[in-house]
This record gives C-alpha cells, structure tokens and sequence, in this order.
C-alpha cells in the first residue's frame, strides 16, 4: 500500500490530497466538510484531517464504528499523545505532504497511515479529528483469511514499537482484545446474517 500512496499522492495536481479506500462508501457532503475545513488558513498550513468510519456489511454499524473508534483513535491517541491518520478516511494539503514526503518509511509491517502521522507530527504538523466524519468500509479480513488478518494485526504494534513509543505494547493487547472478544462477535453477527439469507456467501 505505501508505495501506491505515494505514487497517487506524488502525481496529484491539487491543492488537497483526499485518500480513500476502494471501498469507502463516503456520506453525501464529505468533499465538501473536507473543503470547508482547509478554508481556514490555519488549518491549511498545519493540520492533517481524518475521520472515524463504520463496517457496512456487518451488523451493528454504529457500534461497530463506536469500537473502531476506539481502538484506531482514542487508544492511539493516548499511546502517541495525538490522533494518527486512518487511511480510510484523510486528507492533507498537497504542500504538505510535500514536505513530510522523504521521511516518511516505506517499510511493509507497519501501517503507513499511522507512520504518515508519526513523521507528520514530528515536522511540528497536527492532526485534526472529526468522529463524526464517518465513511463505510468494507470488512474482509476478518471474515476471510485469518492468517492474513494475523499479520495485519502485528503492523500496529510493529508501528508503534519502530517509531520507539513507550507503551507500544498496547498495540499488543489491543490486538488481543481485537482477536478474543471482537473479531468473534462480528464472525458469528455475519455467519448469522448469512444462515437468515441476509448476506451473499462470499
């Protein structure tokens, strides 16, 4: 993925880069929150800006994105001491992602969303986050391959053990909690929804 950001965002022509997944169902007036945003001066020359999402071919999408929410934002937040970037859901001035574009890693175990945050704040940027700037993704790896979900889920403590924070072990226990409580509870909610012919068998 890093190297097809940085691909995308090295060609772009405008002012603000919006990232998104293929996936990302985004509400009506995203592009617009997005500009309205980067109108003010301030906001143009120091902040990144992110949102908080939900997993639309779950069940439960408002709690679903409450625990997105959660472990993405509040969890990081507290380990770094600000919000990261959620890849699924960003955007940046072109200028600046300019400036951070040589420091950032290009390393594949690491979330390059959170180590474009990281490299972000340390060149003195911030990171501005709206919860209630939702977007919809599209749950995968955890209904599918389980190993592939293993080694998506080592790139967060991965992250924030190579950028050297303290507590990166949280990582770790966040993805414990992910594996034994959450990752099963949405698996038998989609199995469930399947049996009732509510979901195409994938």
């Amino acid at each position: 993925i890093v190297f097809a950001r940085n691909a995308g965002f090295d060609a772009t022509t405008s002012d603000i880069i919006g990232r998104i997944d293929a996936d990302t169902r985004l509400p009506k007036n995203w592009v617009a929150r997005v500009r309205r945003f980067y109108q003010e001066d301030k906001h143009f020359e120091k902040y990144a800006y992110t949102g908080g999402g939900y997993f639309y071919n779950i069940r439960l999408p408002h709690l679903n994105g409450w625990v997105q929410g959660q472990l993405a934002f509040r969890i990081n937040r507290f380990v770094a001491g600000y919000y990261i970037l959620w890849g699924s859901n960003m955007a940046l001035p072109q200028s600046m992602w300019r400036v951070v574009r040589p420091h950032v890693c290009t390393r594949t175990d690491i979330h390059e969303d959170m180590d474009l945050a990281i490299h972000l704040h340390d060149l003195g940027y911030r990171i501005a986050y709206k919860e209630n700037l939702r977007v919809g993704v599209y749950l995968k790896r955890a209904l599918s391959n389980r190993n592939q979900l293993r080694k998506h889920m080592r790139r967060w403590p991965n992250t924030l053990r190579v950028h050297r924070f303290t507590f990166w072990w949280m990582g770790v226990l966040g993805n414990i909690f992910l594996w034994y409580v959450v990752q099963p509870f949405f698996y038998a909610a989609e199995m469930l929804a399947r049996l009732q012919g509510k979901r195409p068998m994938s």
